[in-house]
């Protein structure tokens, strides 16, 4: 009877057992994968978990930037003012110097290929480029010499000899810088002078070059200290017919065989056949 009831009451605990919803064994290791995280788009060259570049400085002349590969035009650099212009802080130009007073001393007449150009000179205005002048002159040194520099609305430049020899003995026999007395207007004589690695000109220079000015240059020559020692009285329209020309190497022209090379180059130049004191 015993054996009945006990087997009954086993038969009861399956039945309970079977009958209960049964759990998945929980992971304890806690591995299940997570679905990804979106990342938001990102500006090239940084990644998600990157810092943004610091600002890099403007590069120059226009190279590719670093932030966002346009290119940056060069900053604009405003021109030094060379201290030979003439334009003072305000950016304005001086007035021209106004004509100089007085009666030229003697008159030197220029023989050329164009015609006759007489130089009235004034020591007055600078007494030291006028005696250079007239004994450059009287030496014969302008017999022969090409206009080898004339510029329209500039200046018709002359002073290298067709003697090399006189070259070499005037080139070196400078005059030293005079105060500007007479501005560099038309029909106006000066020295030319060399210019030095600042942009200005050594005053100091004068030689035997000079220049006639075909147009009014006072604004920007006589801040540099051209002195004129002369003004054309007679054939200012012979100095505006002048061959237009540049020649390159002065100093090649000044030696041995030069001469002929500019001729070779401007067949149609003009030269001062003779230059000499007027009586």
């Amino acid at each position: 009877m015993k054996s009945a009831l006990w087997t009954l009451l086993i038969a009861l605990l399956v039945l309970a057992i079977a009958g209960c919803p049964r759990q998945k064994p929980e992971q304890v290791n806690n591995t299940q994968t997570r679905p990804p995280v979106s990342k938001a788009e990102t500006p090239p060259g940084q990644s998600g978990t990157e810092q943004p570049p610091a600002t890099p400085t403007t590069p120059p002349g226009g190279e590719m930037s670093a932030t966002g590969g346009e290119t940056t035009p060069p900053a604009a650099t405003p021109p030094a003012t060379p201290p030979t212009t003439g334009i003072d802080s305000g950016g304005k130009l001086p007035p021209p110097t106004p004509p100089a007073a007085g009666q030229p001393t003697m008159t030197v007449v220029l023989e050329t290929t164009k015609g006759n150009i007489e130089l009235g000179i004034h020591k007055e205005w600078a007494p030291l480029g006028a005696d250079h002048f007239i004994e450059l002159v009287k030496a014969g040194f302008y017999d022969g010499a090409p206009w080898f520099r004339v510029m329209e609305g500039f200046v018709a430049q002359c002073g290298i000899s067709a003697n090399p020899k006189l070259n070499l003995e005037w080139g070196k026999k400078t005059i030293p810088g005079e105060p500007l007395v007479q501005g560099n207007q038309v029909g106006y004589v000066a020295f030319g002078m060399s210019g030095l690695p600042d942009g200005t000109t050594d005053t100091n220079s004068r030689s035997t070059h000079i220049f006639i000015n075909l147009a009014d240059n006072s604004r920007g020559l006589d801040p540099q200290g051209f002195a004129c020692f002369a003004q054309v009285t007679s054939g200012m329209d012979v100095a505006q017919k002048l061959f237009r020309c540049q020649y390159p190497d002065q100093g090649g022209l000044a030696a041995q065989g030069g001469l002929e090379k500019f001729k070779a180059m401007f067949p149609q130049a003009d030269y001062i056949m003779k230059a000499y004191v007027k009586p």
